[in-house]
């Protein structure tokens, strides 16, 4: 799965933004998942400076996940846990996701993937 997400500059901190040259993702994020080329869902994500991640996203009203992640570079490596639901909203059960997300440059977007 191929994530894409461009920041939300405003509600980022500049100040631990210009001590990673503009590449930290610590901030709050409007992402969008696609699979194949084509959008699955999007999402809000707001990532801690403390290391770690809160989601809300658009599959379920109600649907949030969470998880912990390191940065090296401008690379992103997060460990995040998700609760799933069926087509009723009924819970179903979880997964564990890791995700390998790389900051560009000029720190006001990211990509990567998830498995």
């Amino acid at each position: 799965m191929l994530l894409i997400a461009l920041g939300l500059g405003l509600l980022s901190s500049p100040a631990i933004r210009a001590d990673d040259n503009n590449r930290s993702i610590v901030g709050l994020w409007d992402v969008h998942f696609y699979s194949e080329g084509a959008e699955l869902f999007e999402t809000h994500v707001q990532w801690h400076s403390d290391g770690l991640e809160f989601e809300v996203n658009s599959i379920y009203p109600g649907a949030v996940c969470q998880g912990v992640f390191k940065t090296e570079n401008g690379v992103v490596k997060l460990h995040h846990v998700v609760f799933t639901f069926d087509a009723n909203g009924v819970l179903n059960g979880r997964l564990d996701e890791t995700q390998i997300d790389t900051v560009g440059r000029e720190g006001n977007r990211y990509q990567g993937r998830s498995t």
